[in-house]
């Protein structure tokens, strides 16, 4: 006879790796593998899954577009088929990509190269900056006295226009019987057409168009239209990107570089910039500003960069790598709307940053889970299955990714006390295992 005796558990609250497992209440867990627990508290088995491509992926990221993925120095986009096209071939494969998808283009970044997406093409991330022209006189033209200096810009396929380049050399003019010739550069890829732009003193005035790299002559200077990227660069690569509030913001390092504002996103400068102590590990755009963390976490208070308060709201050390924003509805907390920030914290387990001015946090399961040291992010999504709201994140400990394998059988356990209270098995299905955290 089994000395077994029997447990009734009304509902289960989910793991607790926090307290003790000795002194857990009933219905908290030690370990759930391959279960769903719903908001009624009951379990069901994970569904299966079904592989549709090979490979040690890293850095997907869903978009309008479709699915895109690094896997060994390629980057993908797979379709709605699952069928996956090389977008480039040129990628580090010990960088995680970062990705932000701004009306309908995907841009993204991995420290060392940026790009982007544009109805499924790869492309530059705007158009690259110029270098300087040549400038000389010309025998006949109508160009008043002066000291004049050329400089050029490039555009793209979109018609945006790049920051300009250099100055050229100067040529000086003492009376009104000569014109000037313009040689741009060799235009780069994805370049379509070049900006030549003219000055006699502080200003430059666009004098020409051309679609191609060869000269530009140039015999009256019109000074109505007139330069307005001249002082801009290209965006800086980064390991976090970020859309909000018609900008968007690259975090390198400590530093968060902001762009123009659209259309002209792809305009940055030195001087548009935050500053913080350590590298940043988090930074999510929420309605009313966005919170950044180095080791501590910030709220960059308001909608323009130029304006905005910077209030430190939290000690936690983030995990960088494990937030997303989503809907508060969807958390089941009751007065919370509009779209809030998730994140993991090594202490406190999972926080929202809520959308207001003052940045305000929850702690939604702080003394009842929390991340082991060392822990580092492989992203965080936000999945609607089977009635369930989830989020859903992996993680890796130092460069040694979680594995992932996959198996004809899905065995399920939950584990309570140490002790297994139940385990069951389904066949002809296939899931992915993760070693560690699920």
């Amino acid at each position: 006879m089994s000395d077994q005796q029997a447990v009734h558990i009304a509902s289960f609250a989910g793991i607790n790796n926090v307290t003790d497992p000795a002194r857990l209440k009933p219905g908290e867990l030690v370990r759930a593998v391959n279960v769903d627990i719903h908001n009624d508290g009951m379990l069901s088995q994970r569904g299966g899954t079904t592989r549709v491509f090979s490979g040690r992926c890293r850095s997907v990221f869903g978009s309008s577009q479709g699915l895109l993925f690094a896997e060994e120095e390629n980057l993908y986009l797979m379709n709605a088929d699952h069928n996956a096209k090389v977008m480039r071939a040129d990628l580090d494969p010990s960088l995680p990509l970062t990705y932000a998808e701004v009306a309908g283009e995907v841009l993204y970044s991995n420290t060392v190269i940026t790009g982007s997406i544009r109805q499924g093409q790869s492309e530059p991330w705007g158009p690259p900056t110029p270098d300087a022209p040549m400038l000389s006189m010309t025998p006949s033209g109508r160009i008043p006295p002066g000291r004049y200096r050329a400089v050029v810009t490039f555009f793209d396929a979109a018609g945006r226009e790049s920051g300009a380049s250099e100055s050229s050399n100067v040529v000086e003019f003492k009376e009104v019987r000569n014109g000037l010739s313009v040689r741009p550069p060799a235009m780069s890829d994805g370049v379509y057409g070049v900006g030549v732009y003219l000055s006699s003193g502080t200003n430059f005035f666009r004098v020409g168009l051309s679609t191609s790299c060869g000269e530009v002559r140039v015999d009256v200077f019109n000074q109505a239209d007139h330069l307005k990227s001249q002082f801009f660069e290209t965006a800086p690569p980064g390991h976090i990107i970020r859309f909000y509030r018609g900008r968007v913001y690259v975090a390198t390092d400590n530093l968060v570089f902001y762009s123009e504002p659209a259309p002209n996103f792809h305009h940055f400068s030195d001087e548009n910039v935050f500053q913080f102590d350590g590298k940043v590990l988090l930074m999510e755009p929420v309605a009313d500003g966005i919170y950044v963390a180095d080791h501590d976490t910030f709220f960059l208070s308001g909608t323009d960069p130029e304006e905005m308060t910077i209030n430190k709201v939290g000690q936690a050390r983030v995990v960088p790598g494990s937030s997303v924003v989503i809907d508060a509805k969807h958390l089941g907390v009751e007065k919370i709307q509009g779209p809030v920030a998730a994140w993991f914290t090594e202490k406190d387990g999972l926080i929202v940053g809520l959308s207001n001015m003052n940045g305000d946090l929850l702690q939604l399961t702080s003394g009842r889970f929390a991340i082991p040291d060392g822990l580092e992010g492989m992203g965080m999504a936000f999945r609607q299955y089977r009635g369930i709201n989830q989020l859903v994140t992996a993680f890796r400990t130092g460069l040694e990714d979680q594995r992932m394998g996959a198996s004809d059988k899905v065995s399920s356990e939950v584990i309570m006390r140490s002790n297994v209270m139940d385990s069951f098995a389904c066949s002809d299905t296939v899931t992915i295992t993760v070693n560690g955290i699920v």
